[in-house]
């Protein structure tokens, strides 16, 4: 926990850099505890690296994230082929939406979510299900 906190604890979180490990950490989630977060990203983008784990929205923040909530979204996804038997994959056709667009109201004290192409959590969508290990705090929700 961090000493003289003044962050309030939050409704939505829009993950940083696409869920990267370094902008979404566990000691910033720990002190706004998210209800909701959006991660706008191609869910397994290789731009920056070919490693499974390190492909938007990355497993650790995938691991993170799961202490705090299961209502997690994700904007867009791409297909990946493993291209060795040592884990390094590519991108295969093209981009596609997975929640499409995110939109979240408000209504006093009720919040509801709901995305342009489905309303599905990340957690259960068929692109998380193949490229994922599903933490255990999600495997019991």
């Amino acid at each position: 926990m961090v000493e003289n906190n003044t962050l309030p604890n939050v409704t939505l979180f829009k993950a940083g850099h696409h869920g990267s490990a370094t902008s979404n950490t566990d000691e910033l989630l720990s002190v706004i505890k998210p209800k909701y977060i959006a991660i706008t990203c191609v869910a397994g983008s290789t731009e920056y690296s070919s490693n499974l784990s390190n492909v938007f929205p990355y497993q650790s923040v995938v691991d993170i994230i799961s202490k705090y909530t299961e209502n997690v979204f994700v904007t867009s996804q791409m297909e990946l082929q493993e291209t060795s038997e040592s884990g390094v994959y590519e991108e295969y056709g093209d981009v596609k939406s997975l929640n499409g667009t995110i939109i979240f109201t408000c209504n006093k004290n009720e919040v509801s979510f709901v995305g342009t192409n489905n309303s599905i959590k990340f957690k259960d969508s068929e692109w998380f299900k193949k490229y994922r290990t599903c933490p255990a705090q999600w495997q019991t929700a």
